[in-house]
């Protein structure tokens, strides 16, 4: 068996073909239990998949040299987190569509609870925290919280018609 190091599992994470590799979508069931298990309402996750409008195996690269890659557009300065706190592999992230959910909504509830529910008392302030997720420098954090919001309402106007 050949042993990689963290680098090599990146660079096959961002170098090799995507033919290489299966990628497998969110599944309903998957989204539900990421839902109950980080107690985030699937219509919350639903507004960050929509915002962030990628699928599995979609990666880009941003200016600051990081890759943002699947679904949820995890950025690669997570990546190791994921890695040595769970054994999860870069490549996984790209492609398992679960993975790199699961991984989202870690992240946003880690900001959630940074804040504090106790902190959160207006819809303003739960805006700001759910666009952390993206950004926390005001106007990147304010283009986003716009995008975000929309899709929100949009999701729950769908919703809502389908009563």
């Amino acid at each position: 068996m050949t042993d990689y190091s963290y680098i090599d599992y990146v660079s096959m994470a961002v170098s090799d073909p995507p033919s290489a590799y299966h990628a497998s979508p969110i599944t309903s069931k998957c989204k539900s239990e990421i839902s109950d298990r980080f107690n985030i309402p699937e219509i919350i996750l639903d507004a960050y998949l929509k915002t962030e409008g990628a699928s599995e195996g979609h990666i880009r690269n941003n200016s600051d040299g990081t890759w943002d890659v699947g679904p949820m557009q995890i950025n690669s300065s997570n990546w190791n987190t994921f890695y040595t706190k769970f054994g999860v592999l870069p490549v996984d992230i790209r492609y398992n569509g679960c993975i790199n959910l699961m991984a989202g909504a870690y992240i946003i509830r880690g900001h959630m609870d940074k804040k504090g529910k106790e902190n959160i008392t207006d819809w303003n302030t739960f805006f700001q925290v759910a666009a952390n997720y993206h950004s926390k420098t005001p106007e990147v954090n304010s283009r986003y919280q716009e995008k975000w919001v929309e899709n929100l309402t949009s999701l729950l106007e769908v919703k809502d018609n389908e009563r």
